[in-house]
């Protein structure tokens, strides 16, 4: 588990490997408080120009840039959008976290 500041809060968030047919995926829960606000699941599609690059990195080394990336703010407008996304699935009476979804390429 880590963790980060984003807008004042320090949230949680854990990494593990998604599966993800046409590609490489990481998903990341993120918590506050204890209680599980979202997830944003990370993809690099095959058909990125990047995959490549991305596909001779370890499993290790891509979840150790993945942290880092969001430590820094690399992913922020996603983070945000998770949250967008929440509240708006809660307004509809729903009470789970549903993913979005964030370009995993964009930390290297």
């Amino acid at each position: 588990m880590s963790n980060l500041v984003f807008e004042d809060k320090i949230l949680d968030f854990s990494l593990s490997e998604y599966d993800y047919a046409h590609g490489i995926g990481i998903k990341s829960v993120f918590s506050y408080e204890g209680e599980e606000v979202g997830i944003i699941i990370f993809l690099c599609d095959k058909s990125d120009d990047r995959y490549e690059s991305v596909s001779l990195k370890s499993h290790e080394e891509i979840l150790v840039e993945l942290k880092a990336g969001i430590k820094k703010g690399v992913f922020n407008e996603n983070i945000k959008g998770m949250f967008y996304w929440q509240a708006q699935i809660g307004k509809l009476g729903y009470d789970y976290s549903s993913p979005i979804y964030g370009q995993l390429a964009n930390v290297f």
